[in-house]
């Protein structure tokens, strides 16, 4: 079975007890990134919670997102902000559903942020994320004072990982406002093993490692059972991102799970298990139990004033870097 076009059904005893025998249960259908739902008794609760039958479609990678983006299909669509521009057509149809006043909630610099983006009100801000480098301590070491040439050419002939995100690398290699410094790719890998890839697996096993470019949550589940990773949050390099909630249905079950989905509440629990940052930053460092993500944490909350935020391109330019990352794909990356 294909692992990109699975439907999930939340089926755990509870929930279809609950709901699927209940007469009143209504499906609600979400488009989401991969790994972002998969917290079954958080989602037990907002099925019981709005007497939903939840189930989604998870996706990889922004292009999988747009493929099959249908405002038919889904009650809430769950994306990054750098395709927001693409769901403008999508909710302009969409009943008006008032998310975005959540926001008054949000930590300080993150309302400022989410305010100044200009979001329609059916939108509300999903999950935080930080890239940075994750590193193997044992062949390697990431500093933050290091260029970003320093870095790659310190690495050389040995294993790079970068995520599979156009306007994420775009961002790393030339901080440019133009296509072109997509490019500069090429001449940072050299001769390095190259790979290109969001999900990290088992590659920071193979000895050849030596860092991987990539979203905090998905560095920060790999450290606690591999001691010769670290990750480095690097003050030029590294910036902040984010992802959206975003209701197209007005019918009242609809609603009620996408206010659950951008609730504080939800959104705090849920960083603790997928370790990518709630908007609201609300968690006190010390009630974190995993203290390796609670130093994270503290770390993200004393940067969060000074770093960049990844910035949302036109459509046009989204598409020309989207298709030159393609072709760099094809002619450089090990893609996986």
């Amino acid at each position: 079975m294909d692992r990109f076009h699975i439907r999930k059904v939340l089926t755990s005893t509870l929930l279809f007890g609950v709901l699927i025998g209940h007469a009143n249960a209504r499906p609600v259908n979400i488009l989401t990134w991969w790994g972002y739902l998969n917290a079954p008794s958080l989602m037990d609760e907002i099925g019981r919670a709005c007497g939903a039958e939840i189930s989604y479609d998870d996706y990889y990678t922004n292009q999988e997102f747009l493929s099959r983006l249908d405002g038919d299909r889904y009650d809430i669509i769950i994306h990054s902000d750098v395709v927001y521009d693409f769901t403008k057509d999508i909710v302009a149809q969409a009943p008006r559903v008032n998310l975005s006043q959540i926001s008054d909630r949000y930590h300080p610099a993150v309302k400022q942020r989410f305010i100044g983006d200009g979001y329609t009100e059916n939108t509300a801000l999903f999950q935080l994320s930080l890239t940075g480098f994750l590193w193997n301590r044992n062949t390697f070491s990431v500093d933050e004072s290091q260029q970003i040439e320093d870095i790659f050419q310190a690495a050389k002939g040995k294993r790079i990982v970068v995520i599979d995100d156009a306007i994420e690398v775009a961002n790393l290699v030339a901080k440019a406002h133009s296509p072109n410094g997509l490019r500069r790719i090429e001449t940072l890998v050299g001769d390095s093993q190259f790979v290109i890839t969001n999900s990290l697996g088992k590659i920071f096993s193979d000895a050849s490692f030596s860092f991987a470019y990539t979203w905090s949550g998905a560095a920060l589940s790999k450290l606690r059972n591999n001691p010769h990773l670290r990750f480095t949050i690097h003050p030029s390099l590294s910036h902040i991102s984010r992802d959206l909630i975003t209701a197209l249905s007005a019918d009242k079950v609809a609603v009620c799970v996408a206010k659950a989905l951008s609730s504080e509440s939800f959104l705090n629990g849920l960083m603790l298990t997928t370790k990518y940052y709630s908007p609201f930053l609300s968690v006190r460092p010390d009630d974190i139990e995993d203290k390796l993500f609670a130093h994270d944490y503290t770390q993200f909350l004393q940067h969060i004033d000074a770093l960049p935020w990844l910035q949302r391109y036109p459509t046009e330019q989204y598409n020309q870097l989207e298709e030159e990352w393609l072709m760099i794909k094809l002619q450089l990356g090990h893609t996986l």
